[in-house]
């Protein structure tokens, strides 16, 4: 993951994806964090809201997810989380916490905060970072076990020859080829061949229910985590 600061935010990019966010107000900060950027946005007196611009990657949306938004890519019916906005944060000129939260049209965010008995200025805070879950920061691949099993079924040994020709070659994989080509475009082929056995392993190791969905941190973490059927959505 890098970032790059930009005039009132900030670019983060994850192999081929790039997530921009930048701040409507002039009176801005950021701060770049070990896993994303924090952008900061000061209301004046008698402001209420302030507008953060998003810029996703192609084929990307956001997810309401924990009062914040998940990045999600569709992969022929799995998701891969790229990236999140974490859960909106403000404090008035005090230090008090002060009640807030997002609404989001288009390609802008807009963070609402409760400034009755706020001391101005207040500051409103959203933090962008790579795909979060069970397993902290990184790159998540969502998938229904139905669809885990399938991929699990791509030998250590198949998946190596394919990448042998790059993502292009992982992409021809039979069956799997868009998922896998897909992920690997977000990793690089080097990454995904030296992590293949761990995650047909972590499959493997798992009890799965064919309907139910599953998320992954790649490279593998704690293992496959059976999470909400929304993040298979």
């Amino acid at each position: 993951m890098t970032t790059e600061v930009i005039e009132g935010g900030a670019v983060v990019s994850l192999g081929e994806f790039d997530l921009k966010i930048s701040a409507a107000e002039l009176n801005t900060s950021t701060t770049v964090l070990e896993d994303g950027v924090r952008v900061m946005s000061l209301l004046d007196p008698g402001e209420t809201s302030t507008d953060f611009a998003i810029e996703l990657p192609e084929g990307a949306e956001l997810s309401a997810s924990n009062e914040g938004f998940d990045v999600i890519v569709d992969l022929d019916g799995i998701t891969i989380t790229v990236g999140r906005i974490a859960a909106p944060w403000a404090v008035d000129a005090e230090g008090k916490e002060l009640p807030t939260s997002y609404s989001f049209d288009g390609d802008m965010i807009t963070q609402h905060v409760d400034t009755r008995e706020a001391t101005y200025p207040v500051v409103a805070d959203p933090a962008v970072t790579v795909g979060w879950g069970a397993d902290g920061p990184g790159v998540y691949w969502n998938m229904y076990g139905y669809q885990a099993q399938a991929i699990a079924a791509a030998s250590v040994a198949t998946v190596g020859v394919a990448l042998a020709g790059g993502c292009g070659g992982a992409s021809k994989i039979p069956g799997v080829g868009s998922w896998i080509g897909t992920l690997c475009g977000l990793i690089g082929a080097p990454t995904l061949a030296n992590v293949w056995s761990g995650v047909r392993s972590a499959i493997k190791g798992t009890s799965l229910a064919n309907s139910s969905c599953y998320s992954m941190r790649i490279p593998v973490g704690s293992g496959l985590h059976k999470v909400a059927k929304s993040n298979c959505a």
